[in-house]
């Protein structure tokens, strides 16, 4: 035992657990689990033997219920039987009653049914079964109660499958002679399909079966077949009807011939005679899966005989792996179409037990018709025949069966909580654990044992994945990229997304089967792009040149391709204007496309990112003007400036940033009508729609008087409207301005001018700054619960956007001009201090949470809720296992800390209240 395990429980023992312990045991809050342990060592039978029960009590998936429906089975066993519960005896029940709440309610209704787990482990379960309907589900629960306690005993698994599809033998046995002495009709032939066929059932799952029946003519076949009707409506209803203790088994008849249309029983050689007219591929898989049960032996040795060359062709069919895929293909998005959630389907999902069982059959379908010993429809028996056959290698066989073991396990332990048809992988945090313990995660720490099972998780899926693909659909050209692009992404809501979204890239990729290296870092940051963008899957399907591109990123090659490209020539070719256009917009996006990939895969920081994205459009801004310059003619002396406002500026811009542009002329230009003309054209390079997208929405109304002002203004007009006219809002935005193309270095120096002449004011700025943000947040930061206004709103980006305006107008004209007018730069520069370092942490991290949000939104966006459907995938991109809920708190946190600066300067109207301590 853990020395911590026996550590806690001594604490119990002495009455005095450690607490801090126990709730890193369980994970949860300790005090309900230790008031329910307490009493359950306060009951006179249970007390004694507390070092036997207590540990694995403690280790369960919920030991609060364990331990209160321990105390409360002890007394009702005493009531029942007038002696003390032989808790020595059953080293399982504890476990029993902590991992299955449905076993456990069971117990209490029928408390001496706690002799069925005695011993360690319990003997195998009863098999003889009496003919009588409440008989069938008293053996079928009694029998349950054992398999749970072998399972959690850590027995062979492959025994539970077995042992539980033999119990449904027997079950199905007795029901079939009680519908028989019922109706004295005798009973058809009944045959398994499915996971019973396979003798590999499930804890709680349907029972698919189909009923046959021999026929000597023509007439006595109509006359069996409409008295077998109602007999096989008499033996479903009855098995499914439920009772206070549950009910026997679900039935499901619709893999009979022609599904729900057909006919509840046929005779054999109508069964045999629809296969060989009618049957279809998937037919042919199911019935791989084919065992007879009970009832009517000729007639289902016949049928199983006589159906074999449908199943298995004689000559090798390599059609038959293109069928199990097109099967597999179309189960998947048929559960998509129906929002299913499929990454988290231990069945159905990628990587899941159904992708297992397809891949063993395909070869069962492939190779059958000429090596019947591989044939049969249980999977693991199947892989030790391949492996024997040497069909398959020994490390591929290995982990097929490992994980086809573990998902196995995975699927009983979800089920055994309340006998629910589910095969959920769980998402909540606290069902993830409760699940790693029914597996037997015994690690003290709950994080660390929930961290395992993911991890497993993870692995496994990986694994089955990657050998499905490579021997199912390899036939389909879906390769290798594919499979290391979903190795990279952990369960969760971005491999949840990743095949809807990335659709279009993974159809083009499996035609094209591209051959490109990626590096480690552009691997991880692809997949999560094209896992949390259609738009971007589109264009990587599109344009190689930019996957290649993407291939090649890493942290270092960003900032040497942001240097190339900020001294990267601009020019246009006038006479191919459409084709100009279309290359810089896919340049545009490319370059989007490579900074994200490498923020959103974690190889830089969002800073990095944005940085670029900047620099690009400075690129972009060059390029349009250089060719708008060129298209109008006329002085080529007379050269405009192009003044970058805001996020542009600072280099601080994010995904799906407008472009804020100030156009300025010179005061000695002759051809004013020219200019404005350069101008109309760069915003239109940027800004209209061609067959390749636009590049930017381009806002140009900072300029003077706004939009009711000229588009592009002299030198001299626009220092003149900035010092005699502009209100404290425009001083504001022209703090963060910056010449990015054409005359820049003219530009920079009235700029400069501008801005130290402006800072140098002794007004206090702070009135009109309080009165701006009170109004914006009336206007535009309206919020409610869960719904947050990203720059608008209590506590936003504008906040800090404010502050540090505010700060440079306050004391900035003591400080040199700042090269590049970022938020960070412009407040460090007023004032230092580690109130300042924690409202800029927040910040940022806002920043790169608006990133992600934007991002995945393929917009910018102005608020954000938590319960938006996308608000997991955001929250995954922010910070890798982050919760919704957990994202929620973190948001307020950085908010709290960004409203607290805020209020601590406008109290006194002083930026400097941020250099005082805390």
């Amino acid at each position: 035992m853990d020395p911590r395990l026996d550590a806690l429980v001594a604490g119990f023992r002495a009455g005095a657990p450690n607490l801090d312990e126990l709730g890193h045991l369980i994970g949860e809050p300790p005090e309900p689990a230790a008031e329910a342990v307490r009493l359950a060592l306060a009951h006179d039978d249970l007390v004694a033997h507390a070092n036997a029960w207590l540990p694995p009590l403690l280790l369960s998936a919920a030991p609060a219920f364990a331990a209160q429906s321990l105390a409360e089975l002890a007394s009702r066993y005493r009531a029942t039987r007038k002696t003390a519960l032989p808790i020595a005896e059953m080293p399982w029940l504890p476990s029993v009653l902590g991992n299955s709440i449905f076993l456990a309610r069971l117990l209490l209704r029928h408390a001496h049914w706690a002799d069925e787990v005695c011993g360690d482990p319990p003997e195998a379960p009863h098999l003889d079964v009496e003919a009588d309907w409440t008989a069938i589900r008293i053996a079928k629960y009694k029998a349950l109660l054992r398999i749970t306690a072998r399972d959690l005993s850590g027995r062979r698994f492959e025994e539970s499958l077995r042992e539980l599809s033999d119990l449904a033998d027997a079950c199905l046995h007795a029901a079939l002679q009680c519908t028989e002495r019922e109706l004295d009709v005798p009973a058809p032939a009944l045959l398994a399909l499915g996971k019973l066929g396979g003798r590999e059932l499930n804890f709680s799952s349907d029972v698919d079966l189909l009923f046959l029946y021999e026929s000597e003519d023509p007439e006595a076949d109509l006359a069996r077949n409409r008295a077998l009707t109602p007999f096989v409506q008499h033996f479903k209803n009855h098995l499914e009807a439920a009772s206070e203790d549950g009910f026997a088994y679900r039935i499901d008849l619709d893999l009979r011939p022609e599904g729900r249309s057909g006919v509840l029983a046929n005779s054999v050689d109508a069964a045999l005679g629809y296969y060989e007219r009618f049957g279809r591929d998937w037919e042919r898989q199911m019935l791989i899966r084919l065992r007879p049960v009970a009832g009517e032996s000729d007639a289902a040795a016949r049928f199983t005989r006589e159906i074999q060359p449908f199943i298995y062709r004689q000559l090798i069919d390599p059609a038959a792996i293109h069928d199990v895929h097109e099967m597999k293909r179309r189960l998947e998005s048929e559960r998509r179409r129906a929002g299913s959630d499929l990454e988290y389907e231990l069945k159905e999902g990628p990587g899941g037990i159904r992708d297992v069982e397809f891949l063993v059959q395909a070869l069962q379908l492939l190779l059958g018709g000429t090596t019947p010993e591989i044939r049969g429809g249980h999977v693991l028996e199947a892989l030790a025949t391949i492996a024997e056959r040497r069909l398959l290698e020994d490390s591929v066989i290995a982990q097929l069966h490992d994980a086809y073991l573990w998902l196995r396990r995975a699927e009983h332990g979800v089920q055994m909580v309340e006998e629910r048809q589910t095969q959920r992988f769980p998402r909540d945090e606290r069902a993830q654990l409760g699940l790693a313990r029914r597996l037997g995660y015994d690690a003290f720490n709950a994080g660390i044992a929930r961290r395992r099972l993911l991890d497993d998780w993870a692995r496994v899926r990986r694994d089955v994945r990657a050998h499905f693909d490579a021997l199912v659909l390899r036939t389909q050209g879906q390769g290798s990229l594919e499979r290391s692009l979903l190795a990279t992404l952990p369960p969760g809501p971005l491999l949840e997304k990743f095949p809807t979204v990335a659709a279009p890239f993974l159809e083009w990729s499996a035609k094209t089967q591209p051959e490109i290296d990626f590096s480690t870092d552009a691997l991880r940051g692809l997949a999560r792009v094209l896992a949390t963008s259609p738009e971007a899957a589109r264009e990587l399907a599109r344009n190689a040149t930019t996957l290649t591109a993407v291939a090649a990123g890493d942290a270092r090659s960003l900032k040497a391709r942001s240097n190339a490209l900020a001294a990267e020539p601009n020019t246009g070719n006038v006479e191919d204007l459409e084709g100009f256009l279309d290359a810089l917009r896919i340049r545009v996006r490319q370059e989007t496309l490579y900074a994200a990939s490498l923020h959103l895969g974690g190889a830089v920081p969002f800073d990095a990112a944005s940085a670029h994205l900047s620099i690009v459009a400075e690129w972009a801004i060059r390029s349009a003007l250089a060719l708008a310059e060129a298209e109008v003619g006329g002085d080529a002396g007379t050269r405009i400036s192009v003044l970058g406002m805001g996020k542009l500026a600072g280099r601080e811009m994010t995904y799906h940033s407008d472009l804020d542009l100030i156009f300025l002329f010179p005061d000695d230009a002759v051809d004013t009508q020219r200019t404005a003309r350069v101008a109309q054209k760069v915003i239109a390079y940027l800004s209209t729609m061609t067959s390749a997208g636009f590049a930017y929405k381009v806002d140009a109304r900072l300029r003077p008087s706004g939009r009711q002002g000229s588009l592009v203004s002299s030198f001299q007009s626009f220092d003149r409207y900035q010092r005699d006219r502009a209100a404290t809002w425009e001083h504001m935005a022209l703090l963060r301005a910056r010449a990015i193309a054409g005359d820049v270095e003219r530009a920079q120096t009235l700029l400069d001018g501008l801005q130290h002449d402006i800072c140098a004011r002794t007004e206090s700025r702070w009135p009109d700054i309080i009165e701006m943000r009170a109004r914006v947040a009336a206007e535009r930061g309206k919020e409610s619960a869960g719904h947050f206004a990203i720059k608008s709103g209590s506590g936003g980006l504008m906040v800090v956007d404010f502050l540090a305006a505010g700060a440079r107008l306050e004391v900035a004209g003591e400080l040199p001009t700042l090269a590049l007018p970022s938020i960070s730069g412009m407040l460090r520069a007023a004032v230092q201090g580690p109130r300042v370092t924690e409202v800029l942490d927040a910040y940022h991290a806002l920043r790169r949470f608006e990133a992600c949000a934007r991002w995945v939104a393929g917009r910018a966006v102005e608020s954000f809720d938590t319960e938006d459907a996308n608000a997991a995938v955001v929250a995954e991109l922010f910070q890798p296992g982050l919760e919704p809920s957990e994202l929620q708190v973190k948001l307020d946190g950085y908010r709290e800390s960004i409203n607290t600066a805020y209020e601590s300067v406008t109290s006194i109207g002083s930026i400097r209240a941020l250099s005082e301590a805390p």
